[in-house]
């Protein structure tokens, strides 16, 4: 290798290697986030992931993200999910790569949730922009693991090609199963200024397309996505 020219070149050269050296840190915590959060909880085949402390209430946040979770014909028990509880927009932005003050959670390509602001003891999720709309924790990790199953059953290139109304309107769709007075039964002991999720008018014109599509072809929902996908 030949040695530098000056001290310009020597300069680029540092500043290249410092950038590679970032980029696989950064590669790492996207393949390994759990580096950052120093404590866990798991239950049959979840994982919650934190940098605070967690107790035993997340087994029943787990318990009711399965029960809705086990309404899709996709589920698998055998496929393991890791939800990290961010609690700080900086982490949440960081894996989210662009700004997120505007969503509750996403879920990765990797397979990984990443939850903007959860709190397992009231079972309560909430944007990092507007603290006084919230929803269920359970109900979101659901919505995101349901994510991740039709990630794992159609591939990202596909994932990403299919219809909003099938991606987020079928998530919907599994995790408010009968899940509306729930949503505001766990506002009930919170301030007045805080309001209970209310769906996306968008997101409920998506999930109002998913009954239908089970309603007009009652076929499972792996069928419905290769059909989808056959004539995209």
């Amino acid at each position: 290798m030949s040695k530098p020219k000056n001290r310009w070149h020597r300069g680029y050269r540092w500043c290249n290697r410092m950038l590679t050296v970032c980029a696989l840190i950064y590669d790492g915590l996207l393949l390994n986030p759990q580096l950052a959060f120093s404590h866990s909880f798991t239950h049959r085949n979840y994982t919650i992931h934190s940098d605070t402390p967690l107790g035993t209430e997340c087994q029943a946040i787990l318990e009711r993200a399965d029960r809705l979770l086990q309404q899709s014909d996709i589920f698998n028990r055998d496929e393991q999910h890791n939800i990290f509880l961010c609690n700080s927009p900086g982490w949440f932005n960081a894996f989210f790569l662009r700004k997120g003050d505007w969503a509750f959670g996403f879920a990765h390509p990797t397979g990984n949730v990443f939850i903007a602001n959860g709190c397992p003891e009231h079972d309560l999720a909430w944007k990092t922009m507007d603290t006084n709309i919230v929803r269920s924790l359970s109900g979101l990790i659901a919505h995101e693991v349901t994510h991740t199953l039709i990630l794992e059953s159609v591939g990202f290139l596909n994932q990403r090609r299919l219809p909003k109304w099938i991606n987020e309107g079928y998530a919907e769709f599994i995790a408010m199963h009968d899940q509306k007075a729930y949503e505001f039964d766990i506002c009930r002991e919170l301030p007045r200024s805080v309001k209970p999720f209310s769906i996306h008018p968008n997101y409920r014109a998506h999930m109002s397309q998913v009954q239908l599509a089970f309603t007009d072809q009652p076929e499972e929902f792996d069928q419905l996505l290769s059909l989808t996908i056959k004539n995209l």
